[in-house]
């Protein structure tokens, strides 16, 4: 017994009228939706459904398609076909109604999501939302007032996706949170604790910092103080049970080349 890794290929007919193809080889069982218009992965698109030759998966190369055949059902009109993404893909969840596919092509590269509308043959790809979540440890704990002081983001360090944060882009977050959120939860749990957990202060270090004990503040940190009223996750505080701070979001993220950064 052996495993083989899923398949995908998209496909173009042209030149009067383009269709094009997503065609998914998952073991013996073959996934095909025929899309109207060209893939727009971060804006997500339309694809219906349908029978499809198997023949599709040997092409590489652009070629001719005699009419009358299942790739050209048409009479007479002629009608050519080409290869212009391919590569692996992995299949989290799949049903009837749902699919859930990691992409590693050119075109289609990443996680997308794909639902089926009721009573019909239409699927809607969108792209599924990468969780960002950091955390850093506390600064400064005041044990008898639950005011706590630490840091939120560090520039420059690595996060949990292996991506790496830049003090401006630091500097646009905080803004953010201050003039759109000011929101805590506990343990990215999605209940808001506005109630009980205060903000006091609200920063960013200008220059490296030296504390008491050795520890550096890194300049472009963003740090906050905040005063927990809550009597249980006070006393988590004082045992060490809660170490620091966590951002928590969502993001669609996009290879560019360098040329686009620059």
């Amino acid at each position: 017994r052996y495993w083989l890794d899923p398949a995908h290929k998209t496909v173009r007919y042209g030149p009067s009228q383009e269709v094009y193809d997503l065609t998914i080889l998952d073991g013996d069982n073959l996934i095909h939706f025929s899309i109207p218009d060209k893939p727009e992965p971060l804006l997500g698109f339309l694809g219906y459904e349908t029978g499809i030759d198997r023949k599709i998966m040997d092409i590489k190369e652009k070629k001719e398609i005699e009419p009358q055949t299942t790739l050209n059902p048409t009479k007479s009109t002629p009608c050519f076909i080409e290869l212009i993404d391919s590569g692996n893909c992995t299949i989290f969840e799949s049903s009837p109604e749902f699919l859930k596919v990691k992409f590693k092509g050119k075109l289609l590269d990443g996680l997308f999501v794909a639902k089926k509308e009721e009573n019909t043959n239409i699927w809607e790809f969108e792209t599924s939302l990468v969780p960002i979540n950091k955390f850093v440890p506390l600064i400064k704990v005041d044990e008898f007032q639950g005011i706590v002081t630490g840091p939120v983001l560090i520039p420059d360090s690595v996060d949990a996706q292996g991506h790496i944060i830049t003090k401006e882009e630091i500097e646009k977050a905080m803004y953010n949170f201050m003039r759109y959120s000011r929101n805590f939860s506990f343990s990215h749990n999605g209940k808001f604790i506005n109630d009980e957990v205060f903000l006091l202060e609200c920063a960013q270090q200008k220059g490296d910092y030296v504390l008491p004990d050795g520890r550096v503040i890194k300049d472009g940190t963003w740090y906050i103080t905040i005063q927990e009223t809550n009597p249980i996750r006070k006393q988590m505080i004082k045992e060490g049970k809660i170490k620091g701070f966590s951002i928590g979001g969502v993001g669609r993220m996009k290879v560019i080349s360098w040329e686009e950064a620059r």
